[in-house]
């Protein structure tokens, strides 16, 4: 599922990092009403050293990508269903066989990447505007994908402006495209629209107030330091007033279409329940990404989960005691570290728990949440139970994978830490499980151990150390690896707010491909499907160097980036 949703992303980003003046009557903000659910877009006009930029990762996962479509057609059709989108599918891959970027992808259908793109809901209606540069490349792409499913594409007007139209399936919804100034809308609407909502979704008339009069995407950009392309948000606010409410013409669409097949429409969503969803939304008002950085060398996008201040108030403020976590020198080419701070967790989930406790939900449709406060509550009592009360974050680290010849357990050198209030307390347990450990005495001077035989000998007789500080336990195995140990137990811990970070070098990935290609061949898995699958991936992971992603609670909510540094 999260490779189908990334798919989606990376087709529909591609189109939108095109730049664009954001300034005239005809730029797409200004067909963009304010107050919009979703939108993304651009601001700027981007050159093509940027736009290569942006589009590296998605170009280095094309041949992935195609697979991806492929087999999701596949799927489709051995569960018997969706038959007409399976084709669809299929289609697609067919756009992309033979190219190598997703520039060759834009000339073949006609889409220009230097002009002007943006998705965006007119309520629950998803358009998509942007620019041509050969009209009738366009009509042909649109053609095939509609022959694909089997969808007649019947020509229309409205004024002078002539447009496309295609019913989708027995859904109360039609597919709707035109071109004109050069410029191309594509939207999902309702069939029934009034004159004034078909021109509002064509683009011959404006609404009363935009985002572009708002200047909304640009304070968003100012405040959230993203570059003026591809940035965008969901409005969840907005979204739980269309969905809940009763005047979204989708809404009505839907409404009037359950009316006529089951001959009664569905009651309206109460009041109580619409205000429970409102407040619900609130918790997480809003979500939005961009890019930070562009250019030849690196990649770097941030992902903005906008949080209610109690929520991001004990996270943004607290400093876990895992060493290394949130450090900016990621030497190994595998390193991951979580924040785990359980005690904390708990009073956090449990302040939440009394505010529902407090205020209970009244729509009918969360009663049964009230309902289990009780046993959520004692969920949340067990995180301060021992040896969980005590932890405070994970760190692994991997120097070497290797895949012995004639043997199906993969040889692994690196570190483990946790980290914990009570290290000692940690020991006592792993004494009391593992035997062989009471052997060891450890003092909290970071001085790696070396584990008796009778517990190496669990590790495949790879030598094994065990090390402990006041902050964390760790464990290392692999020639070598008590260094590393005794270093990783030595750094410093990160700053307030800090939650993960994770690196994986594009060497690192390929070693994992090649488990995966001796598991998969273990499994019996169609070897041809296989090896076509393993091959894309591999060419997409040597053009990168590394991929690091960071997690951490700001004042206003949860802050994720991801960054890629490519080989040069």
């Amino acid at each position: 599922m999260l490779r189908r949703i990334s798919l989606a992303c990376v087709m529909a980003g591609s189109l939108l990092l095109a730049g664009c003046g954001q300034d005239s009557a005809d730029a797409p903000l200004a067909h963009v009403p304010a107050d919009t659910p979703f939108l993304f877009a651009n601001l700027e006009t981007i050159d093509d050293a940027t736009l290569d930029a942006a589009l590296a990762s998605s170009n280095a996962s094309l041949a992935q990508q195609r697979i991806d479509l492929r087999q999701f057609a596949e799927e489709l059709r051995r569960d018997g269903e969706a038959e007409s989108l399976a084709n669809v599918l299929d289609a697609l891959a067919e756009e992309l066989a033979g190219k190598s970027d997703y520039q060759q992808v834009a000339e073949q259908i006609g889409v220009d990447l230097g002009g002007q793109n943006a998705l965006y809901g007119l309520g629950l209606s998803p358009v998509l505007r942007l620019s041509i540069n050969d009209a009738e490349r366009y009509q042909a792409f649109l053609q095939r994908l509609a022959d694909a499913a089997g969808l007649p594409l019947e020509t229309r007007t409205q004024g002078e402006l002539e447009y496309r139209q295609a019913r989708l399936g027995e859904a109360p919804l039609q597919l709707l495209s035109t071109v004109h100034d050069g410029q191309a809308v594509l939207a999902v609407a309702p069939t029934e629209l009034d004159d004034d909502a078909l021109q509002q979704v064509l683009g011959t008339s404006l609404p009363d107030s935009s985002v572009q009069d708002t200047q909304r995407l640009s304070e968003l950009a100012d405040a959230k330091d993203y570059l003026p392309y591809g940035l965008g948000y969901v409005d969840t606010t907005r979204l739980a007033t269309l969905l809940t409410g009763s005047q979204d013409l989708m809404i009505q669409a839907f409404r009037a279409f359950a009316e006529q097949t089951q001959g009664q429409a569905p009651e309206p969503v109460s009041q109580s329940c619409r205000e429970d969803a409102t407040r619900l939304a609130s918790r997480m008002p809003r979500l939005s990404a961009g890019y930070t950085t562009l250019d030849a060398a690196r990649t770097e996008q941030r992902f903005d989960v906008s949080l209610a201040e109690d929520i991001t108030a004990p996270l943004a403020s607290l400093t876990s005691t895992l060493p290394g976590l949130g450090n900016d020198s990621l030497e190994s080419p595998f390193d991951l570290a979580i924040a785990l701070p359980m005690n904390d967790l708990r009073d956090l989930l449990t302040q939440q728990i009394q505010h529902v406790r407090t205020a209970p939900f009244s729509c009918s449709a969360l009663a049964e949440l009230n309902n289990d406060l009780d046993e959520l509550g004692r969920q949340a009592n067990m995180l301060a139970m021992p040896p969980f009360g005590s932890l405070r974050g994970m760190r692994l680290v991997i120097d070497e994978l290797t895949m012995p010849k004639h043997s199906d357990q993969p040889a692994i050198k690196g570190a483990l830490l946790v980290a914990s209030s009570d290290p000692n307390g940690l020991m006592a347990i792993g004494q009391s499980m593992l035997p062989g450990l009471a052997t060891l005495s450890l003092s909290n001077d970071g001085e790696p151990q070396a584990l008796p035989p009778q517990l190496t000998a669990m590790l495949g007789d790879a030598p094994a150390w065990l090390a402990m500080t006041d902050k964390a336990l760790g464990v290392a195995t692999g020639e070598g690896e008590q260094t590393t140990l005794k270093s990783l137990l030595q750094e410093e811990t990160g700053e307030a707010g800090e939650l993960m970070h994770v690196k994986l070098s594009g060497d690192m990935y390929a070693k994992w491909l090649q488990l995966a290609d001796a598991f998969g061949n273990l499994a019996g898995n169609d070897a041809a499907a296989l090896e076509e699958q393993l091959d894309a991936m591999q060419n997409q992971f040597e053009r990168i160097d590394n991929v690091v992603i960071r997690m951490r609670m700001e004042d206003d909510g949860l802050v994720i980036n991801n960054r890629i540094d490519w080989q040069q």
